[in-house]
This record gives structure tokens, sequence and C-alpha cells, in this order.
């Protein structure tokens, strides 16, 4: 009876030491496109393989592969399965960059990275195993990345436009751009979000992947644009076909050289809104241009109770724009009798404000 136990004794213990076998470094991966250089992609030659050799009944929903081994090869969910950490308690099947710490690799051989025999049978169980050519292939694949796929060409895209000044917009593109196109003035079609056009007269190539446009007119100022562009190719001949990109016209707007001008001209005068011995300004407001910015900002209006007349960076809540473009609801229209301000002034007092309503 001793010799009985003793028996299943070590038929146990070689069984377990059957079982011990070095466990790969577990990496987190993601997937990335392909760089140049790269022969072997998953979609297009891991997967096929798969197809032909693992799936059919195995490695499939339902099938013994993932009933015994919880990994499904079909090709929605295997490349994720494969580079799972948590797929399986040795680590992932694929170590990307290491295909001797990957299991995958060490299946298919039929050998560990130690070179002992795998636990379990080498896979395809039942079928022909990969030809050496094959396993080669997964090899690489590993070694190169166990990249997904390869990156499909894709044609230059704007990344960014801005307004230089008020008749020049820089456009950068991903990537570099051939210069011939590029400089095709009707390659670039530039309009405000109103849909009106704005012409562009020459277009400069300022670098590789850098252009600016050369306006025919002033941009509106605080006014939102949109440039889209066709026509301009990479060096390989691929064409953009509307890209586009937004930006804003904001220049820094003066409290001396935009905003006092426009008090001198219809407000800042004895009777109105200048200091004087004889009459006292209209709502205590003085706008000269020494103190203009002191009556202005964040003081409270002498005519709207609970109303600030600047609020710095804050257009909505100034009482003075509302004065001037007519939404104020006590009093008159400022300047009073008129002529009004303009579109272009009013803005420029609206981004005076929104930037901050500096003493500039």
């Amino acid at each position: 009876m001793r010799r009985l136990w003793l028996s299943v004794l070590l038929v146990l213990v070689a069984w377990g030491c059957a079982e011990v076998r070095d466990t790969p470094q577990t990496t987190q991966f993601t997937a990335v496109t392909a760089p140049q250089g790269v022969s072997v992609f998953y979609d297009r030659d891991i997967q096929a393989l798969f197809n032909r050799s693992c799936t059919g009944g195995c490695h499939e929903p339902g099938g013994s592969g993932v009933v015994d081994t919880d990994l499904d090869l079909t090709s929605s969910v295997s490349y994720a399965e494969l580079l799972d950490v948590t797929a399986s308690k040795n680590g992932p099947q694929v170590v990307s960059g290491e295909p001797e710490s990957s299991l995958l690799v060490w299946k298919i051989e039929g050998l560990d990275a130690s070179g002992r025999a795998v636990f379990g049978d080498p896979m395809p169980l039942g079928r022909p195993l990969l030809t050496a050519g094959e396993v080669a292939q997964v090899r690489t694949w590993i070694e190169e990345g166990a990249l997904w796929s390869i990156a499909p060409p894709s044609p230059p895209r704007v990344l960014s436009a801005a307004a230089l000044g008020e008749t020049t917009v820089e456009v950068i593109f991903d990537k570099a751009v051939e210069t011939n196109s590029a400089q095709v003035a009707t390659n670039y079609n530039l309009q405000e979000f109103d849909g009106q056009p704005v012409a562009i007269v020459s277009v400069q190539v300022e670098g590789s992947d850098r252009v600016v446009l050369i306006l025919g007119a002033p941009l509106s100022a605080g006014n939102r644009f949109e440039i889209l562009v066709s026509g301009v190719t990479d060096d390989s001949g691929l064409a953009s076909n509307g890209a586009s990109a937004e930006f804003r016209f904001t220049p820094v707007v003066s409290l001396a050289a935009q905003i006092q001008p426009v008090f001198n001209a219809g407000c800042a005068f004895v009777g109105c809104h200048a200091a004087s011995d004889q009459f006292a300004p209209g709502a205590d407001l003085v706008l000269d241009a020494q103190i203009a910015s002191a009556q202005l900002v964040g003081q409270s209006s002498a005519q709207a109770a609970g109303q600030i007349l600047v609020v710095p960076g804050d257009p909505g809540a100034s009482y003075l724009l509302a004065k001037l473009d007519g939404s104020a609801t006590i009093g008159d229209r400022m300047p009073v009798g008129g002529p009004f301000l303009t579109p272009g002034e009013t803005q420029a007092f609206r981004l005076w404000i929104e930037q901050g309503a500096e003493d500039n």
C-alpha cells in the first residue's frame, strides 16, 4: 500500500513539474498604425492565418477552443484578446516586440522560451501544424510591434488657421505639401460664417507645411471665419478635398487708438460727457481722455440701478455697450440723437471689453 501511494505521489510531482514554466512579462499594449518598413500586419496576414487554421469549430464562439481556453480568434475580437494582459493567468498571448515571451508562439511552436515542451497540446489541435514560414510570419509580426494594420494614405489635412493681421491668414497642414499646388489661390476658399466670401489675392509658401494667404480686403474684427482647402497635394499627389479650419479675427483693441476717438467725436463735449464748470456731465459720467477708463471700468451706472458700466471680460454684462447698441431699456441710445456707432465701432467696443477693458 505504501508503494502504491509513493507511486501516486511521484506521478503528481512529475505532473506539477511539467506545469512549471516561465511567466512572460506582461505589457499593456495599444494598437497603433504602421510605420514605414513594417512587413506583417494583423488584419491582412495574421487573421487570415487564424481563419485557415484556428477557427472553424475551435477558437470561435461555441467551439471547443473557446470552451477550453476562452480564446476567441474570430476577427471581431481576436486582436484585442491576444493583447489583453488580463485574458490569461500567464499573461497576454502576445507581448509586443517579444515573440519569446508570447504564449501564442509557445503554442504554435510546441516549445516555451526555454525550449521545453509546452503544457497541453501544440496548436492547432487536431489539424496540420503551421508551416515554418507561417510560424516565422507570426514571429515577425510580434517582433515588429504586433501592429493592427497598414496606415491608409491620407491627403493633406488642415491643422489650424489663424489671422496674422487684417489681411493675412496663416494655414498649417498636418504634413508637407507640394509647393506648386499650395501656391494656387483658387485652392483656398475663405468666408465669414454668414457666407460672405473673402478674396484671396495670393499665397506665400512659408514652410513645408505652412502657407500665408494674402487677402484682398481687411477681415472684420471679431468675426468668425472658415477656410476650405481643396486641391493642395502632398508629394505623392494625394489632394485635399474640403479640408477646413475655423478661426476668429480678434485684433487687440486699444482704448487710446480705437475707443477714445469715438468718445471724442460723439460724447466728450460740454453739455454731454465732458468735464465743465458750467454744465454737469450727463449721468455724472465724464469721458475725457484722461479719466474715461476710471469713469467706466467697474463703475455703477447712475442711470440704471444695479448695472455696471464696463465689466472687464463680459460685454453682455456691460451697460455701456447696451447704451451704444440700443438694447438698453432706460433712456436714449447713445450718442443721444446720433449719429450712432457703426457696426465696426460697436464691435471694437465689444472686443475691448472682452479683452479686459485695458487702459491701453
